[in-house]
């Protein structure tokens, strides 16, 4: 996640177009995520184990479809924090992803 240049993992079940999983930061953020995937566009509200809802992922499914790269959008404005910035989400390989 830039411009923070957070790491992490994030697990994602798909049924249908519904999504779920969890997602856990190197920098200690964990939680679980939901939302959609239509049309190879995916949109995830991340909501953080301790501080709940924190912000949306909205991104497009890469023509490979290995990766997805899109903007994530803050809900805690009183945090100091960038209220946008980017992400990508790579689908682990034989080398190992993120």
């Amino acid at each position: 996640m830039l411009p923070m240049g957070i790491k992490g993992d994030v697990i994602l079940t798909q049924n249908g177009t519904l999504l779920t999983g969890d997602y856990r930061f190197e920098n200690g953020q964990a939680g679980s995520v939901q939302g959609t995937f239509v049309n190879n566009i995916l949109v995830l509200e991340r909501i953080d184990a301790r501080y709940g809802r924190m912000g949306r992922l909205e991104g497009t499914l890469a023509r490979d479809r290995q990766s997805v790269k899109g903007s994530w959008y803050s809900y805690d404005v009183t945090s100091g924090q960038p209220l946008t910035g980017a992400f990508a989400l790579d689908r682990p390989g034989e080398e190992g992803g993120s």
